[in-house]
């Protein structure tokens, strides 16, 4: 008597690319990656931006200021006016300074925020990702068992058929037995 070999179904394995959600988490994951690169060149354009003001026009500005209040002096008759006008650009000078921090710190500031508050909505896709992909674990592992159930139950299922037919096979008469016996076995 053969035994037939019983090969159960090859069960898939998902990758997150082919499925709806893990596109959405690999398409978050780039959208993310692309919002920090922004981030980090806005915050470069914006501190080049001081740094030309704070190493090219603050110097020049103040150049030209220091300019004025020695042409001020050199000059009598428009001393006062030019030491005014010196005293108001200086003045003007230093709220731009300080205006130019106050906006960098609130620019800086906005970003830490937006930067937060994308992270906060990646992290909570991160969640509900983490919660389907463990979803589809668990289904994936009842159906394991289900067939894994089913193999043992065919396996018994066989073994009840072979023990059966040995007992069929050994109730057999013998074969120079007379067909009348045979008759009434039946």
């Amino acid at each position: 008597m053969q035994l037939t070999e019983i090969r159960l179904p090859d069960v898939p394995i998902f990758r997150p690319e082919e499925s709806p959600l893990g596109r959405a988490a690999l398409q978050s994951a780039e959208n993310s990656e692309r919002s920090v690169e922004l981030m980090a060149q806005m915050t470069q354009t914006m501190a080049s931006v001081q740094e030309t003001l704070v190493n090219e026009v603050l110097p020049q500005w103040f150049k030209d200021t220091q300019r004025r209040q020695d042409e001020a002096i050199a000059s009598s008759r428009n001393a006062a006016q030019e030491s005014r006008r010196s005293s108001i650009s200086l003045r003007w000078t230093i709220v731009g300074v300080v205006a130019s921090i106050l906006i960098t710190a609130g620019a800086t500031a906005w970003q830490v925020l937006v930067a937060k508050e994308i992270d906060e909505g990646n992290s909570k896709q991160m969640d509900k990702l983490e919660a389907a992909l463990n979803a589809q674990k668990a289904v994936l592992s009842n159906q394991k068992e289900l067939q894994d159930q089913a193999l043992q139950q065919q396996r018994l299922q066989l073994a009840e058929l072979h023990a059966l037919r040995q007992h069929l096979e050994a109730q057999k008469p013998a074969p120079s037995a007379p067909k009348a016996l045979k008759r009434d076995d039946k």
